[in-house]
């Protein structure tokens, strides 16, 4: 498909060539136009920065995917709502220059040559059946594929994009647990209670920690930090929720000296949302609430800079992986992570299932 794609840009320049020269006594221009039609077919579909339009309104799309999966049944008038939205915005991509990307096209990457190293990747031996349109199929059912072309510092990418269209086992993980349960005044729990920092933060598979959001228990019942004496709880002092939404992207760069393209970078961006319940004495006054911190914040893998990456990769002949494979509460006076979302890490697409 990505040759077939390339060999039709070359016809469709040929073509435009030979307008050139039939059109030359037309005057410079015809030829001006058709020179500009030319520079643009063979510098690709659109820009970087249109890419960035593109990249904020699938993360829009992730967020209110997010929303959906969380409705119950009876939001009936909600899910509607939410699924006009989500068309509207798919709509928008379109516009854009962005598509989706149709099973003949994944079937014809996975016979590829490139399709033999992706079985070789997940383990599939030369004596296993290696069947790439049952993979297609579990592909289409469960995710939403779009792809748009890009053209950055002289060379073509072209960007894949997987989101999960439902509440999929490995791009939607949502845990709910207790931080603190029951403690007493004057306990080394509560002690730790009134000291504790609560940190979301996301791992990478390369490069720093991604700090997402820091909290302090005590505030959420006062601005005043309180005595061990004066605070305490019967049971589920603090029962946090952390729900993650991840979306992946994989980009090749089309090599013109071997007439292939290179998969050059693996990356996601992934959605959080955090809130907590709490039920909390202070001073024997009883504090029975809840406190949303976050919707849908987004922690990115370098998804950004992915045109930019994906050309190191090629320069260097390497797959970048910029994932963020983590994404964690932690409780700083326990010195542990008191949930953890291990995110999904494909190297190749073939690894989304």
């Amino acid at each position: 498909m990505f040759k077939k794609a390339m060999k039709s840009k070359i016809n469709k320049v040929l073509a435009l060539v030979l307008a050139v020269v039939m059109t030359a006594s037309l005057g410079g221009l015809v030829s001006s136009a058709i020179s500009q039609e030319i520079d643009e077919l063979i510098e690709g579909t659109i820009s970087v920065e249109t890419l960035a339009e593109i990249d904020d309104i699938n993360a829009e799309i992730a967020e209110l995917r997010m929303n959906l999966n969380s409705l119950d049944s009876t939001e009936s008038e909600e899910k509607t709502r939410l699924e006009n939205l989500i068309s509207q915005k798919r709509q928008q991509m379109f516009n854009l220059g962005a598509e989706e990307v149709q099973e003949d096209f994944l079937l014809e990457l996975f016979e590829s040559s490139a399709g033999t190293s992706i079985a070789n990747s997940i383990g599939i031996t030369a004596t296993a059946a290696w069947h790439p349109s049952d993979i297609i199929k579990t592909f289409v059912s469960g995710y939403d594929i779009t792809g748009v072309s890009v053209t950055y510092s002289g060379k073509t990418q072209y960007h894949i994009t997987f989101m999960s269209v439902g509440s999929d086992r490995y791009l939607h993980k949502n845990t709910t647990k207790n931080v603190y349960n029951s403690f007493s005044a004057g306990s080394s729990e509560a002690a730790n209670f009134i000291a504790d920092l609560i940190r979301i933060y996301g791992d990478k598979l390369i490069g720093s920690l991604n700090p997402v959001l820091n909290w302090l228990p005590y505030e959420l019942i006062t601005s005043s930090k309180p005595t061990v004496n004066q605070i305490s709880s019967t049971g589920n002092a603090i029962l946090a929720n952390l729900n993650t939404v991840s979306m992946h992207k994989f980009v090749y760069v089309y090599d013109s000296a071997k007439d292939e393209w290179l998969h050059c970078l693996t990356t996601n961006r992934v959605s959080v949302g955090h809130s907590v319940i709490y039920a909390l004495n202070l001073n024997g006054y009883a504090y029975n609430s809840s406190k949303t911190f976050l919707t849908s914040y987004m922690v990115d893998g370098d998804w950004s800079y992915a045109y930019m990456d994906a050309n190191t990769g090629f320069t260097y002949k390497y797959t970048m992986n910029t994932n963020i494979t983590k994404i964690a509460l932690r409780s700083n006076s326990k010195n542990q992570d008191v949930i953890i979302h291990n995110i999904h890490n494909p190297s190749v697409p073939a690894n989304m299932i």
